[in-house]
């Protein structure tokens, strides 16, 4: 990586972080079942805890966009 471009990495990942500590906390706050759509690098991040690894004691699933189209609502929800 060139030394010009690290430092903008550094804060761009810096601003993952921060992120991904706002949606884990506020996420934790609400009750029942949620349905987050998020970019991929909040989730595969390279970066030490990413949102997922943030969450993984409440099981998250994933889908892809086209996936989450074909879930239905429980009975209740509608």
């Amino acid at each position: 990586i060139p030394k010009e471009i690290k430092p903008l990495l550094m804060a761009h990942v810096d601003s993952m972080r921060e992120v991904d500590q706002h949606i884990s906390t506020n996420l934790r706050k609400l009750d029942g079942k949620v349905v987050l759509p998020i970019g991929a690098a909040h989730i595969f991040g390279s970066y030490y805890p990413n949102l997922y690894e943030r969450l993984s004691d409440l099981s998250p699933q994933m889908y892809h966009l086209g996936e989450a189209d074909k879930i239905q609502a429980p009975v209740e929800a509608r």
